[in-house]
């Protein structure tokens, strides 16, 4: 009897997603590996100041939450930083402690890098009438040179303490070779106050900072720039400048999308005869295939002056064919709504620009393995051929990635195998001819 096992193995990176519900009683989310992978995990929420997560605000378009979970990236490199850091000095540029980055590419390659670190100014004096805004900022350093696009930007304007979340990404098409991504941050101004990244505090459950590079076998499709936009209507939701992104998908696939709207109003607050009127509070969304999503949405508090990023994402399965996707905003106020604008023009463009940013889950389209049936053989003849036929995978799609392979292992129990051909595969294991084992691929 000649047994002929044939095991399809696909070698191509999978980008998988899990989206989790979060109950309003939080809980602790399991998640299931199911063979040994790095896992990046992000969390977009956006919380009101009584500190809760109010997300049925504005009919649910203000307050999204959403946790991700995504794997088998083709690149993924990371560094989770807990030595503390502080700033002082005003008006240059300085590498942040411990948050570098350097890694070598074997070809060149489309990369999301991106960082996130928590932020918090020491003691205010509360008798300086005049020396109480302070800015920072942060940034990629990348082989050397700055990217606006990576800055984001905080700052301090009463005499209460604050922290803030500095946070920011950017795709790059970089090289093959060697590279080094550095997270430096910027006190402006002249106001002499420190300001510190203390990933140690309350146990290391406070506060974090972390820098990341990832990339897939794809490109990430991203819409990002420095455009200047304003709105001050606040009856309708309206498209964020030039952000609508339009693509194609060749099968069903989990989609996931994220973006970045930093943002500060323009003009000043209306006066009564009694209190200092409220300003126009704004929140963002994203709109796929014309469907507004809840999960996705995110807002700004106007009762003061802001400088602010609204983040969100959304995490959809999609059917095959085209789409679009559309990053809008809306201010909710109803009389003399307060302007609101990318906040690109602060600290000579240094805050950063909005972003729509989509990773595509690329599928295995689950290749077929057709095989024979069973085939008798007189087992009592020693070296004698037998052609065994009918053996063939189907359903193979080449577009789901510049360099799909389909790998294939081949044994059999008693006697030998050899293959009819190997122009054009690649052997692991065995040449194709009187092997016992045999592992090849192709494209």
């Amino acid at each position: 009897m000649l047994g002929l096992l044939v095991t399809v193995v696909a070698l191509f990176a999978i980008f998988a997603t899990a989206a989790l519900t979060v109950p309003d009683v939080p809980t602790s989310p399991q998640l299931t590996v199911l063979s040994d992978s790095t896992v990046e995990m992000s969390f977009s929420s956006n919380l009101s100041q009584d500190e809760s997560s109010i997300t049925s605000l504005h009919d649910g378009f203000s307050s999204g939450r959403l946790l991700t979970a995504t794997a088998h990236h083709r690149y993924l490199l990371h560094t989770e930083v807990t030595t503390d850091d502080t700033i002082s000095t005003n008006g240059t540029w300085t590498d942040v402690k411990d948050s570098s980055l350097t890694f070598t590419l074997a070809e060149p390659a489309t990369l999301r890098l991106l960082y996130s670190m928590s932020v918090k100014p020491d003691y205010v004096n509360p008798k300086d009438e005049f020396g109480m805004q302070d800015d920072l900022s942060a940034c990629l350093l990348i082989d050397g040179y700055g990217y606006r696009e990576t800055r984001s930007f905080t700052t301090i304007m009463s005499h209460s303490f604050a922290t803030a979340q500095l946070s920011r990404d950017v795709v790059l098409d970089l090289k093959a070779g060697t590279h080094t991504v550095t997270l430096q941050w910027r006190k402006w101004g002249n106001y002499a106050r420190n300001w510190r990244s203390a990933p140690s505090f309350l146990d290391g459950y406070a506060s974090s900072r972390i820098l990341a590079v990832h990339g897939e076998r794809k490109s990430i499709d991203a819409i990002q720039s420095l455009s200047f936009a304003t709105i001050s209507d606040n009856a309708y939701w309206h498209t964020v400048s030039d952000k609508v992104m339009s693509f194609t998908l060749y099968e069903p696939t989990t989609v996931l999308f994220s973006y970045g709207l930093p943002v500060t109003q323009m003009g000043n607050p209306t006066l009564d005869d009694w209190t200092y009127e409220r300003w126009a509070e704004i929140g963002a969304r994203l709109v796929v295939d014309s469907i507004p999503y809840v999960h996705s949405a995110s807002s700004v508090d106007g009762t003061s002056q802001a400088y602010d990023e609204m983040r969100g994402s959304l995490v959809l399965a999609l059917p095959a064919g085209s789409h679009t996707v559309a990053l809008q905003w809306r201010v909710f106020k109803d009389d003399d709504a307060v302007s609101w604008t990318s906040l690109n023009r602060v600290t000579l463009g240094y805050q950063g620009g909005e972003e729509l940013l989509m990773l595509v889950n690329h599928h295995s389209n689950e290749p077929t393995l057709v095989v024979p049936e069973a085939k008798r053989i007189n087992s009592t003849l020693e070296d004698t051929v037998s052609i065994v036929t009918g053996t063939f995978i189907s359903n193979i799609n080449p577009t789901l990635t510049d360099e799909y392979n389909v790998g294939l292992t081949v044994t059999c129990t008693f006697g030998v195998i050899s293959l009819n051909t190997v122009r054009e595969l690649t052997f692991s294991v065995g040449d194709g001819t009187e092997d016992e084992v045999m592992y090849f691929s192709g494209s």
